[in-house]
């Protein structure tokens, strides 16, 4: 069944943006749970105003209201250029990895290396020491939340009889 390339985009585009919206938010959710099992604390800004620091510096906890919705903002945005990367790709790599659970397990590692090794390096955020317990924990959530439902969605949607 072939579509036309305009439909095959603007497929692709929801599919972008159903995507961005179901892992920001699962995402997000896992860092809240986290979070509030960690310190016992039910107050999750500290978590987005972190992400606000990677742009602002540790200016984003002065200002943590604005930073609050700044931090979201941004957590929605990672989760969009995650979700640009693989979507459009998706049927490429599905042919290399014949495997939706593959694919979204490598996702998620490759995603767990690229923020912890390329872009917290590079931002404003303060670096938590390495930890092999966090590190694991940290994989599987990224590949639960992020990797596996950007792959299982991207399959559902655009590979037809793969």
């Amino acid at each position: 069944m072939n579509t036309s390339p305009k439909k095959h985009y603007a497929k692709t585009l929801r599919t972008i943006i159903i995507a961005t919206l179901v892992t920001g938010t699962l995402d997000g959710i896992a860092a809240c749970l986290m979070y509030i099992i960690r310190t016992g604390r039910w107050d999750v800004q500290p978590i987005f105003v972190y992400i606000a620091s990677g742009v602002y510096g540790n200016d984003a906890f002065e200002a943590r209201d604005i930073m609050l919705w700044r931090g979201i903002l941004f957590h929605y945005l990672v989760a969009f250029i995650f979700c640009l990367v693989l979507v459009p790709s998706y049927r490429l790599i599905f042919k290399v990895l014949p495997n939706q659970f593959l694919v979204g397990l490598v996702y998620g590692l490759l995603i767990y290396g690229t923020m912890n090794f390329v872009v917290l390096p590079l931002s404003n955020a303060s670096i938590r020491p390495f930890e092999w317990g966090g590190a694991i924990l940290s994989s599987l959530i990224l590949i639960l939340c992020v990797g596996l439902p950007i792959s299982l969605l991207a399959q559902k949607r655009l590979v037809i009889n793969a």
